[in-house]
């Protein structure tokens, strides 16, 4: 042990290797290695017998247990801190924006409860209107009704920011039109209206396989053709149903060899110069739907197979009109509680015959024997400290992390410590410190100043990696959690 120096000095070079695998094997290589080339002749014994090595084997052991407790999952690591919020966070909770692009409005639309959607641009408006540029003889500019006489081609004016929203069913309209309007920017307007159900009637023959149950063979044409016209669950098509779309859906299906005809109608009743077939339009505020009093026939080897159209619509019932239920947000994962904290010192690990360890060193013991003692507690001290403040840092980050203001108060620090207390150590003769105070010095070591100062700073940081800013600079960012 005597042989071993010890450099506080950096090792700087301009092209470090790589990190090593956070693995006990891994590291004691790369630290042999390193030792090999700062001690050069001074410490040449590197085996498992000499008490340096013993030592540098302990804080790699001590380094896995931390990279392990460092990766786990985020939810463990939630779930085990003193936070004590749910992970993920609820919606409702965390940093949001108000509804922006179309894709923002249907979520908010689902939410509400909403079955079909359609979300559009309202361009055109109830009158026109027309900018008159200010003169001296009508005063400021202005919007008129009329057109400008001096202008021979005037345009009128076309209003931006305005969509269209409809929804089904028609009684969450009150509840829509009251969260769009609570959430729309600055220059947008909504209209928000009732979407009506357009049917869609499907004539179609079809040659098919042997089949069981013709009916269950029905139902799945149905119920296919009703997801290739709303592929979206809840937004509704706005463009017209084409028939090559129905076609190549329904020659997916296994029991289907051959589609001999394919028309569509806004009527099952509708007669032969009625249906089209190539594009059936769907009307402005109208959600297409499949009639399912559609005439599907079914054929085999040109015999025309029996279906029971009314046991059909039994079994499509229950599937037409769903009721709405309300937009209920993923479950939270359930996080498993890790013990983070937990540590016990290097001291421990080491062979009693070092006399660091909770048992000391016997009462025969040399004056010179006790100091040699006292100095390894003090090296270890070090690491024991650095491995005890990143366990306790840990355990902080649920508070780092959570979206309550209960942290806010100034006295939740941002950079954590934790004194050794297995096995406790003499603290009187390893710091010029009394042991009451060593705990209130160590975070002040660790944390200097108003810890609010840096919390501001950890929230400004997070919302800078995503791009967000709230307040102009020099606000309270800190005060945006509340």
């Amino acid at each position: 042990m005597n042989q071993m120096t010890i450099s506080t000095s950096p090792v700087i070079s301009t092209n470090p290797p790589p990190h090593p695998a956070m693995d006990y094997a891994a590291l004691r290589a790369e630290a042999v290695a390193l030792l090999s080339r700062l001690s050069g002749s001074q410490w040449t014994d590197h085996n498992v017998h000499d008490p340096g090595i013993t030592i540098l084997e302990q804080l790699c052991f001590a380094i896995t247990d931390l990279a392990y407790r460092s990766n786990i999952p985020i939810a463990d690591l939630i779930a085990s801190g003193r936070g004590g919020d749910p992970w993920p966070p609820p919606a409702e909770q965390s940093l949001r924006g108000d509804p922006v692009t179309s894709e923002d409005l249907r979520e908010l639309l689902r939410a509400a409860g909403a079955t079909a959607m359609r979300i559009e641009p309202l361009d055109a408006n109830a009158l026109d209107l027309y900018f008159h540029e200010r003169d001296s003889s009508t005063g400021d500019g202005e919007l008129k009704l009329e057109p400008p006489p001096a202008d021979p081609n005037p345009q009128p004016l076309r209003l931006r920011g305005l969509r269209q929203v409809l929804v089904q069913p028609p009684a969450i309209l009150p509840e829509v039109e009251r969260l769009l309007h609570q959430a729309r920017l600055l220059g947008e307007d909504v209209m928000v209206q009732g979407l009506d159900p357009f049917r869609v009637a499907v004539f179609a023959d079809l040659e098919v396989a042997a089949v069981e149950d013709p009916q269950a063979l029905v139902l799945e044409v149905l119920q296919t053709l009703q997801a290739t016209i709303a592929p979206d669950a809840g937004l509704a098509v706005t463009a017209g149903i084409r028939s090559s779309d129905l076609l190549h859906a329904l020659l997916d299906l296994a029991p289907v060899r051959a589609v001999r005809s394919l028309a569509l109608a806004a009527s099952a009743d509708a007669p032969p110069d009625a249906q089209e077939p190539w594009v059936l339009p769907i009307p402005a505020g109208s959600a297409p739907v499949i009639d399912p009093l559609s005439p599907i026939r079914l054929f085999r080897h040109g015999g025309l197979l029996g279906v029971d159209q009314a046991a059909v619509l039994r079994r499509w019932q229950p599937a037409a009109d769903p009721a709405p239920s309300p937009h209920s947000p993923l479950p939270p994962s359930p996080g498993r509680r890790r013990d983070l904290t937990s540590f016990r010192s290097l001291r421990r690990q080491l062979p009693a015959a070092y006399g660091v360890g909770p048992d000391g060193l016997g009462s025969n013991a040399s004056p010179q024997r006790r100091a040699q003692a006292l100095q390894l507690q003090a090296y270890l001290l070090i690491f024991d400290q650095l491995f005890s403040n990143t366990l306790a840092q840990l355990a902080l980050a649920p508070v780092l992390l959570s979206p309550s203001a209960d942290c806010e108060d100034g006295q939740e620090p941002s950079y954590a410590s934790r004194p050794l207390a297995d096995p406790p150590f003499d603290g009187d003769a390893l710091i010029d410190l009394p042991a009451s105070g060593y705990a209130t010095a160590l975070q002040h070591w660790v944390e200097p100043g108003d810890p609010r100062d840096r919390r501001r700073r950890f929230l400004a940081h997070l919302l800078a990696r995503f791009g967000e800013e709230l307040t102009p600079p020099g606000a309270d960012l800190l005060s945006l959690r509340r």
